[in-house]
């Protein structure tokens, strides 16, 4: 069996060292170029991860379930080229993406059924006049646990 490198150098379009180096094989579901880990059964593995490996060697452990993000500077979910990686939390990847205006959050998710004003307005009643979290999640037509989430500053942190 072929090694995870010698697999991954035949699916990558290796350009100048500026340039991305675009994966040409399977893509996740989300868009990120994806191979297998070893045999099948191994799963797989992101295919800039793999080159993170193949380059820098192994991702260092951290408190999410998968190591360490590898995160892209072009922000191109198919490009390999290791001077387009570095390492960060999941935190500091969703910070990131937020800064460059790729994450969406708040009222721009499209799944979201409150707006930045209700999310205000919430916190100003509950802490006004103390409504319940159900008054206020049947209000807001959402549950008590988002209710919860966001006047305890554990969902839409942003806002103050």
């Amino acid at each position: 069996m072929k090694s995870l490198e010698e697999r991954f150098w035949g699916k990558v379009d290796v350009g100048n060292k500026d340039e991305c180096w675009d994966w040409k094989a399977s893509t996740r579901t989300d868009g990120y170029g994806q191979l297998q880990r070893g045999r099948r059964g191994d799963g797989v593995l992101s295919a800039h991860r793999a080159s993170w490996i193949i380059h820098y060697g192994e991702i260092p452990e951290h408190d999410s379930y998968h190591g360490m993000c590898v995160c892209h500077t072009c922000d191109n979910k198919l490009c390999v080229n290791p001077a387009h990686l570095f390492l960060g939390t999941n935190e500091d990847n969703m910070k990131d993406k937020v800064k460059k205006g790729i994450q969406m959050r708040g009222s721009k998710v499209p799944q979201s059924k409150l707006s930045e004003e209700d999310v205000i307005e919430i916190r100003e009643i509950k802490q006004s006049i103390g409504l319940s979290q159900q008054c206020l999640a049947k209000m807001f037509g959402v549950s008590n646990g988002t209710i919860s989430m966001i006047i305890n500053n554990k969902r839409w942190t942003w806002l103050k």
